[in-house]
C-alpha cells in the first residue's frame, strides 16, 4: 500500500472536507427506504458438530478468500490529514492470570477439517453460551467450526460448508465465508451466520448469485432451523448486479436480528455502497416457515457509499438498533488518510418487520478522535510485513446507553519518529448521539492490529487485537483500558508467519459470557509447531477475562 507523509496542503484538505460537512451536523438526520424481504427456511432437526472422518491427507491445496475494496467509476484525489500523536502504553510479556487461555482453530486444524484445503485469512468468529445444560465456546473462522468446553477442551470440529448445507468442497463446490456468532441470553439462542456463493465454483456456473446463511439454535432444547436470504440483488438500479453481500457483520436487539454488509458487483467489481437485512427475530427464534426481513440497499452518507455498516451486539434491552461506520474511503474507492467523523445510524419500529411492516432507518455524522488508515505492520523477519486493510470498525456493543467500538489506525508515538498502528476507541452516548469518552491504545515499536473493543455493566472494557514488530512474531494480546492501559500478551508466537498470500485477519472478535461479568476474546496469532500447516501457519487463541 502506497504511504503518503503529512503536509500543510493535506491537513488544509483533512479540515476543509470536515468544514464542508458541518452543515450535515446541524440538520435533520439523512432517512433511508427498504423494502420486504423474506428469508427461506432451508432444514432443521437437532443441532452438533460432525468431526467428518475425512480420507487419509494426499497433500494440501490453497485457496485465498477474495477481498474486496470499493471502486467506482470516476477519479478524485484522497482525501488526506493529519496522523495522531499519542502517548505509549507499556507491554506485559508474561501473560496475567486470565480465566481461560486455550489454542483455538488453526490452519492445520481446518485444513484437516476440510480435505487438505487450506485457506488465508481465518476471520475470527466467536460466541459463547449455555448449550443443552453447559457452557459451550464456539469458534467459527474460514472455514471451520469448533466447540470447546470452558477449559478448552475441543468436543467436534467441521467444515463450514457441509455445516451450512452448502456444495462442497469449499471454494469449489460454494464459497463460504466472513463467519460470526452471537449469543443471545434473553432468547438462549445461538446464531450462525456466513455469506455463500458460486463466484468460486467449478465448473462456472451459468448465472452468479450470493446469500446469506443464518443458523438459528435453541440452548435449551439443542434444535436448530437454518434460513436463507437471497442478496444477489438483480434489481438494484444501479444496473451493476448480480451482487456479493460482503463481510456481513451481525447485530441483534429486542426484536430483530441485523445484518449490515458491503455490496459488490460480481461481474465488475464496483461497489453499491452498504446493504443491510433487518430480520424478525420472534419468527428466527419460532424455527417460522418462512421470516419476514426489510430490505435496505445503496447506503450512502455524506456522499459517500458506507463501507463496513456494523450493527451493535446490544446487551442491554432496547427496541432501537444502532449501527456505526467509519470512512475508509471516498466517493470512489481512494483511501482516506485520515478523518474525524463516524456515521451513527438507528433503526426505530423494528418490531413491525414481523408483521410485514418497514422499521425507519436513519443516519448522522459525528465528531470523533482522529483516525488514520494504518500502515502495514513490520513483523519478523525484519523487512516482513503483515497487511492491516484498513480503518473499517471492528465491534460494535451496546450497554447501559451507550455505545463502544474501535477502529485500527495509523499514530505517532510522542518523542519517536514514524508510524506504527494502535486503536482508536469510542464512548457514544446512545441518547445525545455525542462522544462521551474516547482514547487511542498503542505502544513504542509495536503494531497492534485488527482490535475489537467490548465492555461489561461491571466496568471491565478490554480491546483485544495481534501484536507484532520485527523482533515479535504475532501474537495474540489485549488491554483492560486504565489508567495505564498495559498490554498483556496472552500467546506469544513461535515463529514468522509462514504463509502463501500474506493476508493476515480480516478481522478479531471479543464475546461477553453469559453471566454478563467477563469477556472472551479471540486472536489471530503463530502457534506451536504441532499446530502449524507446512505452507500457512496462522493459529488461534482464545482466553477470557
Amino acid at each position: 500500500m502506497k504511504r503518503f507523509h503529512a503536509s500543510s496542503s493535506r491537513l488544509m484538505f483533512f479540515l476543509g472536507a470536515a468544514a464542508l460537512l458541518a452543515p450535515l451536523f446541524a440538520h435533520a438526520d439523512t432517512t433511508f427506504k427498504g423494502v420486504p424481504s423474506k428469508g427461506t427456511l432451508v432444514g432443521s432437526g437437532n443441532f452438533a458438530l460432525n468431526s467428518l472422518s475425512r480420507a487419509a491427507l494426499l497433500g494440501f491445496t490453497t485457496k485465498e478468500i477474495p477481498h474486496f475494496t470499493p471502486r467506482r467509476k470516476g477519479n478524485t484525489a484522497a482525501a488526506q490529514g493529519a496522523v495522531p500523536q499519542v502517548d505509549s502504553s507499556s507491554v506485559q510479556k508474561s501473560p496475567s492470570a486470565v480465566l481461560a487461555n486455550f489454542n483455538g482453530i488453526s490452519d492445520l486444524a481446518s485444513a484437516i477439517a476440510n480435505g487438505g484445503i487450506l485457506v488465508e485469512p481465518p476471520d475470527q468468529g466467536l460466541c459463547v453460551g449455555n448449550f443443552l445444560g453447559h457452557r459451550r465456546v464456539f469458534e467459527i473462522v474460514n472455514i471451520a467450526i469448533a466447540e470447546y468446553t470452558p477449559a478448552g477442551t475441543q468436543l467436534a470440529i467441521q467444515d463450514i460448508n457441509s455445516l451450512f448445507n452448502e456444495p462442497e468442497p469449499a471454494f469449489n463446490g460454494e464459497l463460504v465465508s466472513d463467519p460470526r456468532c452471537i449469543f443471545d441470553k434473553s432468547t438462549d439462542t445461538f446464531f450462525f451466520t456466513v455469506v455463500a456463493s458460486n463466484l468460486t465454483a467449478v465448473p462456472p456456473p451459468a448465472n452468479l448469485e450470493s446469500h446469506v446463511d443464518i443458523i438459528v439454535v435453541n440452548g435449551t432444547t439443542g434444535m436448530f432451523a437454518e434460513y436463507k436470504f437471497d442478496t444477489t440483488d438483480l434489481s438494484n438500479p444501479l444496473g451493476d448486479c448480480p451482487c456479493l453481500d460482503d463481510q456481513p457483520k451481525v447485530g441483534i436487539d429486542n426484536n430483530a436480528i441485523y445484518i449490515g454488509a458491503d455490496e459488490f458487483s460480481l461481474t465488475s467489481n464496483l461497489y453499491n455502497g452498504a446493504e443491510l437485512l433487518v430480520i424478525s427475530k420472534p419468527q428466527l427464534v419460532s424455527a417460522a416457515s418462512s421470516v419476514n426481513a426489510a430490505y435496505f440497499i445503496n447506503l450512502t452518507l455524506a456522499g459517500i457509499p458506507v463501507l463496513d455498516l456494523m450493527p451493535a451486539i446490544s446487551v442491554s434491552s432496547t427496541n432501537t438498533e444502532y449501527l456505526e461506520n467509519s470512512f475508509p474511503f471516498d466517493a470512489v474507492g481512494n483511501p482516506v488518510f485520515s478523518t474525524n467523523l463516524i456515521g451513527l445510524w438507528r433503526v426505530t419500529d423494528d418490531s413491525d418487520v414481523t408483521s410485514g411492516g418497514m422499521p425507519n432507518l436513519s443516519a448522522k455524522l459525528v465528531k470523533t478522535e482522529t483516525y488514520a488508515i494504518p500502515v502495514n505492520a513490520a513483523t519478523t523477519p525484519a523487512g516482513n510485513f503483515l497487511n492491516t486493510n484498513d480503518d473499517r470498525m471492528g465491534q460494535l456493543e451496546f450497554i447501559d446507553g451507550n455505545l463502544w467500538s474501535c477502529v485500527e489506525t495509523s499514530v505517532n508515538i510522542n518523542g519517536t519518529i514514524g508510524e506504527v498502528v494502535g486503536a482508536a476507541w469510542f464512548k457514544i452516548n446512545a441518547a445525545t448521539r455525542a462522544v462521551d469518552k474516547q482514547g487511542y491504545v498503542a505502544t513504542k515499536g509495536q503494531y497492534l492490529i485488527y482490535p475489537t473493543i467490548l465492555h461489561t455493566s461491571s466496568g471491565l472494557t478490554t480491546i483485544n487485537f495481534t501484536i507484532t514488530n520485527p523482533a515479535l512474531n504475532p501474537s495474540a494480546a489485549f488491554v483492560r483500558l486504565s489508567s495505564s492501559n498495559s498490554i498483556e500478551i496472552e500467546a506469544t508466537g513461535v515463529s514468522p508467519y509462514s504463509t502463501f498470500s500474506f493476508r493476515w485477519g480480516d478481522y478479531s472478535w471479543a464475546a461477553l459470557d453469559p453471566d454478563g461479568v467477563h469477556i472472551w476474546m479471540g486472536n489471530e496469532y503463530v502457534p506451536a509447531v504441532s499446530d502449524q500447516a507446512p505452507i500457512a501457519n496462522w493459529g488461534t487463541e482464545i482466553f477470557e477475562q
